[in-house]
């Protein structure tokens, strides 16, 4: 098991992609989905995502997440609607989501979507307290 959910960078990731553009780490671990995205998230990258997020809601019903997106510079757009419509669709699975960005332009994309998904999103710019928000939500 991970402990802290916060440090994931002390295990090696479940799942991995790596492209030109960018990075997507992924660990499962019980009812846990930690994700990592440096670079640019791609429609592969989301992929990833959605198929790690897919499997841990079978193993786990109710899922706590953790993303790690301060070194993400950029996302592909259509990759937003495609996570936004399956948070939507799997509203009722996600008991936590924080997010860590520093970037305003997904940051602001962020907060926008949770609208969407009933406001289950966390959303912070600062590393103290996205782990502060993981350690709260367990």
């Amino acid at each position: 098991m991970l402990a802290p959910m916060a440090e994931i960078s002390d295990a090696p990731p479940t799942y991995r992609l790596e492209l030109e553009a960018g990075t997507t780490s992924i660990w499962l671990d019980g009812n846990r989905l930690l994700s990592r995205v440096e670079g640019r998230f791609e429609p592969a990258h989301c992929d990833l995502f959605l198929s790690s997020a897919d499997e841990i809601v079978r193993r786990a019903k109710r899922v706590r997440c953790a993303h790690d997106c301060q070194p993400m510079t950029s996302f592909e757009i259509s990759t937003a609607a495609r996570i936004v419509k399956w948070a939507v669709t799997n509203r009722a699975a996600l008991q936590s989501s924080n997010l860590f960005v520093q970037s305003p332009l997904i940051a602001m994309a962020a907060r926008s979507a949770n609208v969407s998904v009933g406001n289950v999103l966390t959303v912070t710019n600062d590393r103290a307290t996205w782990i502060r928000a993981i350690a709260a939500h367990g």
